[in-house]
């Protein structure tokens, strides 16, 4: 009507529907590039003046009858994979394309102990409160362990038996493949060393300190693993004359009958999501993928999607580091394409982790000579979807 004030309907209809709905000044007209949800609908519906309230039936109306049918659930998908040539073989891509084994570790700056390995503050300065079964409060000095070491006369360590008892301690940290024993124990002996030289330690008080220094050494060791990893993934990912190519030969298939998630949705759109794959049982999302899940099940032309499953069966995934890249949400589109979305908020969007992630998905997205479409989604730039889908 000519007495709805569209400058303010615009703005109120814009930030309650997230943008899905938007009023065109020219022509005076309700705009909706995709079918709306009831909860859109309502939200409509408060908006807009009493005058206009026949207009906005008629338009939810209108966008209800043009609702696509949910597709059933026999109708599944598959994605294709990354592979990369090796020897003339086509694999799958994964860590073993970019990583050597065995990991020299004993050839890592073992100074870097000194960055890792703090000695306990002064007595004044570090204590440890604690309640006991009786409900009184102690007070425990942090240092009390190595006078408790020395009252129950732990004095028998010589430098192979520590050595020893730390390598135990780390081997949830260097007993993976990539790391040898013998690498291990010379690495911590070259620790141990510069603890001794350059730290100025003596052998006994390292003995006594040995549950701080297993810390450090973790720390240290897990800090040179990802640098590594991280360098030579990139390498990989970046070397020219490496093959990529993105192929049904590793095919991930979503199958409706194998889709069963571990904790499921159910918020306020669960009965909107039209195209997922399994209607009704989807895996759980925040707010903000759940938004970004409405903008992949709005878009005319995506066909069927599904919320990834992380380390599930089915679940599509791409290698990076240090773990396998899962992305959030995988579509069939209806051109036969396949489409990968990743969200990132705000707070994670520049992390090094998620600069890897777009790296691989536009790795795959490229190898696929345009059969495939990867978008990362951040801060809240659900719009994305549709600049990049058209």
């Amino acid at each position: 009507p000519d007495d709805t004030d569209l400058e303010s309907l615009a703005a109120v209809v814009a930030s309650t529907t997230g943008g899905r709905i938007q009023v065109d000044h020219q022509t005076r007209r309700l705009v909706a590039s995709s079918p709306i949800s009831s909860i859109d609908a309502t939200a409509l519906a408060l908006a807009a003046p009493p005058s206009a309230t026949p207009t906005v039936r008629a338009f939810v109306e209108q966008t209800r009858r043009h609702r696509p049918a949910p597709k059933p659930e026999t109708a599944g998908f598959s994605v294709p994979g990354l592979a990369v040539m090796n020897r003339g073989n086509l694999e799958l891509f994964g860590k073993e394309h970019f990583l050597d084994v065995p990991w020299p570790l004993e050839t890592c700056d073992a100074r870097q102990i000194l960055t890792t390995f703090s000695e306990p503050a002064e007595l004044a300065h570090e204590a440890t409160l604690d309640i006991s079964n009786t409900g009184r409060i102690e007070i425990f000095i942090q240092d009390l362990h190595e006078q408790m070491s020395l009252s129950l006369n732990d004095r028998g360590w010589d430098y192979p038996a520590l050595v020893r008892w730390l390598d135990r301690r780390l081997a949830p940290t260097t007993g993976q493949r990539d790391v040898t024993q013998p690498s291990s124990i010379q690495f911590i002996r070259n620790c141990v060393a510069v603890l001794e030289g350059e730290g100025g330690m003596p052998f006994e008080r390292i003995a006594r300190l040995r549950f701080r220094v297993v810390d450090a050494l973790a720390r240290l060791i897990q800090t040179f693993r990802d640098r590594r990893e991280g360098d030579a993934f990139e390498a990989c990912l970046f070397d020219k004359d490496q093959n990529f190519k993105t192929t049904s030969d590793f095919a991930t298939v979503f199958d409706p009958a194998l889709y069963w998630p571990p904790r499921r949705y159910e918020g306020r759109y669960l009965k909107t999501f039209a195209k997922h794959l399994k209607p009704l049982v989807i895996s759980d999302m925040n707010g903000e993928e759940e938004a970004c899940a409405l903008a992949i099940d709005q878009h005319r032309l995506v066909n069927r999607w599904v919320r990834n499953i992380e380390k599930s069966t089915p679940a599509f995934w791409l290698q990076s580091v240090p773990n396998r890249f899962y992305p959030d949400f995988v579509a069939e589109l209806s051109d036969g394409r396949s489409l990968a979305v990743e969200y990132k908020g705000a707070h994670l969007e520049d992390s090094g982790d998620a600069q890897r992630k777009e790296w691989v998905g536009k790795k795959w997205a490229d190898a696929s000579g345009g059969s495939c479409v990867f978008i990362m989604v951040k801060d809240r730039d659900y719009g994305a979807i549709g600049r990049v889908l058209g």
